[in-house]
């Protein structure tokens, strides 16, 4: 029966930024394992090779060789290291054992010869095919993926007895130091730079670093460790939130550290962290940043759909008005400063108005029977100010004005003069029209008065079914116009689109805090997100 031999394997694997290291091994018939002492056990197992799946390879013994098993192990056979008796080439079958459940399936138990168990982190037996005779007349080197480094761990000699149990002895001390020297380079660093701020398994001043390099981009995360004020201005939305999150206090930067240091500190803090079985942190902020993000693109997709479609859509009031032939406007050109008309884009409705033969109120400042200064006001619900166009209607001397917002109190429109001043034919009936649309709904209200001096007059404003709103302005008395409520051009699309954007609120991360965005004119550079 051939001994079998246990090897601490220092290759932290399958990270990309760490290099593999290997140990030298004077022998084929191996098996390595990571191992550090732990308690004493007397239980022992008959040790069944063959439940390991093999992994067969032929090589030419006159080639360097590098083999990658399935598992992940790496084995180097460096050339004319193994003589077959003068064969050019031999068979090798490989077995890993790198899970807990291979190891207990295989009889694997690692007790040692004084009845220690020993933790182990994979192991790996590599072993002639059948039928070959082969001599080790070089090292050969292999490297087991594990996730972290030990200082505690030691290289032990395994031995088969009679009985088919295997147990561990002779241990010895690392024979790589280039790892052990990479750590403790990177305890200095995390000891000096960083340790005042940030824990490994513990929120300091600063997040806790448990597995920060598992956690986070590279790109990032080195880009961060330099210079966090860089990041922070380039937009990066996580960068903003962890800053508003910790007061808007900033990171110290460290520009001086080479890439090499930073590997070594984050090997460091990850090693640390698998060493002593840290939990994963809260990364809450983190996924929160990613979630809202995906959760405002696709928002912010069809918000702009959304704008796109109503811009298209054109304006929510059509004034189509035909003057009388041969009416011309008197000369109002530093008399007065006029009211603006408030132009909303059409969402879901549009309302068309057309008028022949009306005037608009500059009329009155000609030579018309009963005209004098006076002032009005349309006085509209506050939550409906912002919703409507309002028009003055005047049958008797055939005017009709658009008003607007006036400069007097919050909710009053004024039809001339911002400050309500207009002329106006005494005792003349008029009549105030407002129309809008809100809530996907169209509003609207009429008022009917008789025209003096100095007047505030109340407008009620409902919503109405598009059907009912044109039924209601049909029964109005005006002559020659016509107020024709319609679907806007794009309305079907538009509600459809509204639909999605209740649907995508289902989107938003819940307990989450999707406000801390970067200034708009920021792009973030560093992490799209």
């Amino acid at each position: 029966m051939p001994e079998w031999h246990s090897y601490t394997i220092l290759y932290l694997y399958p990270k990309s930024m760490y290099k593999p290291y290997y140990l030298l091994v004077a022998g084929i018939l191996s098996l390595f394992s990571l191992t550090r002492c732990n308690h004493t056990d007397t239980s022992n197992a008959v040790f069944k090779p063959d439940a390991l799946q093999p992994f067969t390879v032929e090589i030419d013994v006159s080639r360097d060789t590098v083999l990658r098993a399935p598992e992940g192990s790496l084995v180097h056979i460096p050339a004319n290291a193994l003589d077959a008796g003068g064969a050019a080439s031999v068979k090798l079958v490989i077995r890993e054992a790198l899970h807990m459940s291979d190891m207990i399936r295989t009889g694997l138990l690692t007790v040692t010869s004084s009845g220690n168990i020993l933790s182990s982190g994979g192991m790996i037996n590599i072993e002639p095919a059948k039928g070959q005779t082969v001599t080790v007349k070089k090292p050969i080197s292999i490297s087991i993926p594990t996730q972290y480094i030990d200082e505690k761990m030691q290289l032990y000699k395994g031995t088969v007895n009679a009985n088919g149990n295997i147990s561990w002895k002779d241990p010895q001390p690392l024979a790589s130091d280039s790892a052990m020297k990479a750590l403790d380079e990177g305890n200095a660093i995390f000891t000096t730079n960083c340790a005042s701020c940030h824990g490994i398994g513990k929120v300091v001043l600063g997040p806790d670093l448990a597995y920060i390099s598992q956690r986070r981009d590279w790109k990032w995360l080195y880009s961060f460790t330099k210079n966090n004020k860089t990041v922070l201005a380039s937009g990066d939305r996580y960068t903003h939130c962890l800053y508003e999150q910790y007061n808007r206090t900033q990171m110290n930067t460290f520009s001086d550290l080479t890439d090499k240091s930073m590997r070594d500190l984050y090997r460091f803090i990850d090693n640390e962290s698998y060493k002593h079985g840290l939990p994963m942190p809260d990364d809450r902020l983190y996924h929160c940043t990613d979630s809202c993000a995906l959760y405002e693109s696709k928002r912010d997709s069809l918000l702009n759909k959304r704008r796109a479609l109503v811009k298209d859509n054109g304006p929510r009031i059509v004034l189509r008005q035909t003057m009388p032939a041969g009416y011309i406007n008197p000369d109002t050109v530093g008399v007065v400063s006029k009211v603006v008309a408030p132009v909303y884009q059409a969402e879901y409705f549009q309302f068309e108005i057309k008028s022949f033969g009306w005037y608009n109120i500059d009329r009155l400042l000609q030579d018309v029977k009963g005209v004098v200064a006076a002032s009005l006001f349309a006085r509209i619900p506050p939550q409906y100010k912002t919703a409507v166009n309002v028009f003055l209607a005047i049958p008797s001397v055939r005017v009709l004005q658009e008003g607007g917002p006036s400069t007097v109190g919050d909710s009053l429109f004024a039809f001339y003069d911002p400050n309500g001043r207009l002329p106006l034919p005494q005792n003349a009936k008029g009549i105030l029209v407002a129309l809008g649309e809100k809530d996907g709904q169209p509003i609207g209200g009429t008022a009917t008065f008789r025209c003096g001096v100095d007047q505030v007059v109340d407008l009620s404003i409902h919503p109405f079914s598009k059907d009912e709103l044109n039924e209601y302005l049909h029964q109005l008395d005006l002559r020659d116009i016509s107020v024709i409520v319609n679907d806007a051009k794009n309305a079907t699309e538009i509600r459809q689109t509204d639909r999605q954007l209740k649907d995508i609120e289902k989107l938003k991360p819940t307990g989450c805090d999707c406000n801390c965005t970067p200034p708009a004119q920021q792009i973030d550079t560093i992490r799209k997100v």
